[in-house]
């Protein structure tokens, strides 16, 4: 999960994608529980960018 979420945070800032429709896509074919945890490391990130930049 952490190297997809690290290629949906690259496709994000490199093409200026959309989050949620990154995410709905990548999502369809996990688990519940994998898919709330991607959710949580891509939109942590983006909302503490400011910090980490």
């Amino acid at each position: 999960m952490r190297k997809l979420a690290v290629e949906i945070l690259c496709e994000i800032k490199d093409e200026n994608s959309n989050s949620t429709n990154l995410l709905n896509k990548n999502t369809k074919n996990i688990s519940d529980l994998d898919s709330k945890f991607l959710r949580e490391i891509v939109y942590g990130t983006l909302e503490n960018r400011v910090y980490l930049d």
